[in-house]
């Protein structure tokens, strides 16, 4: 087991949050400004997910407790108080416990580690993900700069990987299968069912 981390928790509907992406949150409830100051003051992680760890049923067997993990940095702190906050993520967590839930969930984690050789049968695969992530770029970043900077990164597979399953794919279900999984031949198989 890798040293446990202690992590504050944003669960948020609909979200599967993967190592590779980033996700500004616009952060206005009282209890979630105080979670930021307490992440600035601590230099402590964000863990994202669509679960709830204060709820019992997450604890239930064949329940996942897989999430992803990203450093919070801040992008816009308005006159109200209120403020934008960029996460980017670092890697895939095991949640192991939760430490505290008033004001703000912190949790301990385990990180997770990846197996990134690729097998070469996959590689004609790749590279139809990286046309998509493309394409998407192309469609949703505002300027060139945006789209070449987010293409310029598109060379390392697991990334490829993990940033068409987190922008493209919009079956929360299947992007909670994919992080779960550790192998990427095997986050590939599953994008191939879907694709």
């Amino acid at each position: 087991m890798a040293s446990l981390i202690e992590a504050c928790f944003f669960p948020l509907e609909g979200v599967v949050f993967f190592p590779s992406a980033t996700l500004p949150l616009n952060i206005f409830e009282p209890r979630y400004l105080s979670m930021t100051d307490h992440l600035f003051q601590h230099g402590m992680p964000l863990v994202l997910s669509d679960l709830d760890p204060t709820d019992p049923e997450s604890w239930s067997p064949g329940k996942s407790l897989i999430a992803g993990m990203g450093a919070v940095h801040l992008f816009e702190q308005r006159q109200d108080g209120t403020r934008v906050i960029l996460v980017r993520g670092t890697s895939r967590v095991r949640l192991v416990s939760v430490l505290e839930d008033k004001p703000f969930i912190r949790c301990q984690v385990e990180p997770l580690f990846d197996e990134a050789e690729l097998h070469p049968g996959n590689l004609f695969f790749l590279q139809r993900l990286k046309q998509g992530l493309n394409q998407w770029a192309e469609e949703t970043l505002p300027d060139a700069e945006s789209r070449q900077a987010f293409q310029g990164g598109l060379e390392n597979p697991q990334k490829v990987v993990e940033l068409y399953s987190h922008y493209r794919v919009q079956d929360v279900d299947i992007r909670q299968q994919i992080l779960e999984v550790s192998d990427i031949n095997r986050r590939i198989d599953l994008l191939r069912r879907v694709l």
